[in-house]
């Protein structure tokens, strides 16, 4: 079962249905379902939005044939996405997303209740976005073949939204497994992971330990202390809770792959968190992935990124049984 096939049974049938008559390729490339209250559902892949008719056909020009969720399918479908519990689901609601077995991720779009000025409670869910995870065994092979050439190095990916940075670090943390040095996993929302019951679903490899919605900080303690890893991966550094716990990590001699957000080199100059890490002077490169998938790595042994730096290595990854240079491709090739 593939992940698009996944969230069959989540969805209304004849969404379900429509999205199974789809053409390969864009079952292939998918990667969000948004569904709005009483509006047409819209689907995101080759970085556009289209329209989706119940013949499978995907268009940008809205008509009548488009297909639309009702209230009774919308209530239906968010209470399936809930595991019919939603007191089971508040805490992360509360944080505007649900976490699914297989590691997507439903960004919800709720009234909060506030209390104090924090947020108590939501009621009234008005929109679902399932982000649908990409497992790409292979991605980051050549990449890793550059970066640790000379042995474990620390290195932070970076890229926008949706950009691919964590099916990215996922394959990363597969490499360095089977290169046979020891890798904790960090998993806050089991995307990485993705772990169904006792069972992580996506291959790490054979020598990776993954602890499951942890609170960064306090997952990276956990993993130092218990785990003795080589290295640490962990998704999406934002805070200064994250980055205290990271320089702890770093003080007991571990290494790290880690994410932020950002779509450019003057993003990553400009976040806190970004200058933060690489104050401490321990990582050596940062992974840009940019709009157009191309990857450029830049060095930043001395604490700052040098734009004058770029690799030599082959900008390519492995997709669909293909080998695709990012540097000469655009979604649409990855499309064709």
């Amino acid at each position: 079962m593939n992940e698009t096939e996944f969230l069959y049974n989540y969805l209304p049938e004849d969404l379900s249905v429509a999205i199974k008559k789809t053409d390969g390729h864009i079952k292939d490339n998918l990667f969000e379902i948004r569904l709005r209250r009483s509006r047409a559902v819209v689907l995101c892949l080759l970085g556009k939005s289209f329209y989706l008719e119940p013949s499978g056909e995907i268009t940008q020009a809205k008509n009548e044939n488009v297909i639309k969720i009702s209230d009774e399918d919308f209530d239906e479908t968010f209470m399936r996405l809930c595991g019919h519990s939603l007191y089971s689901a508040l805490d992360s609601l509360k944080r505007g997303y649900i976490t699914l077995s297989n590691g997507s991720r439903v960004g919800v779009c709720m009234t909060a209740v506030l209390e104090n000025d924090n947020v108590t409670s939501v009621r009234d869910a008005s929109s679902l976005n399932i982000r649908i995870p990409r497992e790409l065994k292979g991605c980051s092979d050549l990449l890793c073949d550059y970066l640790f050439s000379n042995g474990l190095k620390s290195v932070l990916v970076a890229s926008r939204v949706s950009g691919g940075k964590t099916t990215l670090l996922r394959d990363i943390a597969r490499n360095l497994s089977e290169r046979m040095y020891k890798v904790a996993v960090v998993d806050e929302r089991n995307e990485i992971g993705a772990k169904k019951g006792k069972i992580i679903t996506a291959d790490l490899g054979d020598n990776t330990d993954v602890l499951t919605f942890y609170p960064k900080e306090i997952g990276t303690e956990t993993a130092v202390r218990t785990l003795s890893p080589d290295v640490i991966t962990l998704d999406e550094a934002a805070n200064d809770a994250e980055a205290k716990a990271i320089s702890y990590a770093f003080s007991c001699g571990v290494k790290f792959i880690l994410s932020v957000h950002a779509s450019n080199t003057d993003e990553l100059k400009n976040k806190k968190i970004v200058s933060r890490l690489l104050s401490t002077n321990e990582f050596s490169y940062v992974v840009l992935i940019d709009c157009g998938f191309e990857y450029k790595i830049y060095d930043v042994t001395d604490g700052e990124i040098d734009e004058n730096y770029r690799s030599t290595v082959d900008n390519s990854i492995v997709c669909n049984e293909r080998r695709i240079s990012y540097k000469n491709c655009s979604r649409k090739d990855l499309y064709m």
